[in-house]
């Protein structure tokens, strides 16, 4: 029996460490394999891309709006507790009475109240901190340039005659990077909720169009017909004195 240190016998670690790594390799279960590996591995079809356009399509038009709802929040809390805090600050100290040096021995029910508003103002005030309306909204804003610069790229891919696999790859890992970002936003907007609204505001702008427009061929036919009376009674006038 040969010793690892004479020819043609393998090191008994060499072996050793290519068994374990090949164990690691295969006893990795689903979860435990990084998303980003899930994206590469994932197959890129026609398909997979069209979903992406449809939805970088929604959230770069939806991300706006929800950046702007946050930061109306943020700037709602700080200007209420701004007020709150100047109001209280100015009316506390006159509802004070009993005031006997430089202690209060007696507190009307209008300063308890008011204290109630200070204490009610520094609430207001951490609303923001808490739940990162302006995080949040800044987040958004760079997520929806992101998405508008990607559907361009996403259009092309859907509109080509040949899809080409290999060239789809970057655009949907890039959008797979996006959307991780954007699921990581809290308070987001129920995108069938949207969509099913946008279709029904588009119905209706189509209804009002197709009236309109009906209106307008209506309006021309009477007119029209007014033109041929008028232009029969000017010709019936005409031939009379003729015929005299």
């Amino acid at each position: 029996m040969g010793h690892p240190g004479e020819a043609g016998v393998a090191p008994p670690q060499a072996d050793g460490a290519g068994t374990l790594a090949a164990m690691g390799s295969i006893g990795r279960s689903n979860a435990e394999v990084p998303d980003s590996e899930r994206t590469t591995r994932a197959p890129v079809t026609r398909e997979r891309v069209e979903q992406c356009y449809s939805s970088a399509g929604y959230w770069a038009r939806a991300l706006p709006h929800y950046a702007d709802r946050e930061q109306m929040w943020a700037d709602a809390c700080s200007l209420g507790a701004g007020i709150i805090s100047a109001v209280t600050s100015l009316a506390i100290w006159p509802l004070l009475t009993g005031v006997s040096g430089t202690q209060v021995t007696t507190v009307s029910p209008g300063a308890i109240l008011f204290s109630a508003a200070a204490l009610a103002a520094a609430v207001i005030a951490l609303l923001p901190r808490v739940f990162s309306f302006g995080e949040m909204a800044g987040h958004a804003r760079e997520l929806a340039s992101g998405y508008g610069s990607m559907v361009g790229d996403l259009e092309d891919l859907v509109l080509e005659r040949e899809f080409d696999p290999v060239a789809a790859r970057p655009v949907v890992e890039r959008f797979e990077a996006t959307k991780a970002k954007k699921d990581a936003l809290r308070r987001l907007p129920n995108r069938d909720a949207d969509e099913a609204r946008w279709a029904r505001g588009r119905a209706s702008r189509a209804e009002a169009e197709t009236a309109a427009a009906e209106v307008e061929v209506k309006a021309v036919k009477a007119r029209r017909a007014l033109a041929r009376e008028r232009a029969g009674e000017g010709g019936t006038e005409q031939a009379t004195p003729a015929g005299m």
